[in-house]
């Protein structure tokens, strides 16, 4: 699955506050990582 220029939003209900509303930018993404 290729999630290159995709966003990630956290979800409200998220418990980990270190990603607590945050919005990513995934520039890159493959087998090997992000």
């Amino acid at each position: 699955m290729d999630l290159a220029g995709q966003i990630l939003i956290a979800m409200p209900g998220m418990a980990d506050p270190r990603f607590d509303r945050s919005v990513i930018l995934l520039c890159a993404h493959s087998g090997e990582g992000s």
